[in-house]
């Protein structure tokens, strides 16, 4: 996750350019084309974590439970 920081496809750069200044002609049209907000700070990574966590307990090995034994012996 950390060799992803930093790393874009094209254009994206010229997306975070425009977030960063509310003032760029074409703010209005990135952020609604986004519609969500978009924090220039956060790279996701507490959702990445999240994920990995959720996929690492679905695929951990589970302790296997013991048969119940039924005693054939009558009290």
């Amino acid at each position: 996750m950390l060799d992803a920081k930093g790393r874009c496809p094209p254009g994206y750069g010229e997306l975070l350019d425009v977030l960063a200044n509310p003032k760029h002609k074409r703010y209005a049209e990135m952020t609604e084309w986004l519609g969500i907000p978009f924090d220039l700070q956060d790279a996701g990574t507490q959702n990445l974590v999240g994920a990995v966590d959720a996929l690492a307990r679905k695929w951990s090995r589970k302790p296997k439970v013991a048969p119940k034994i039924k005693s054939k012996i009558k009290n």
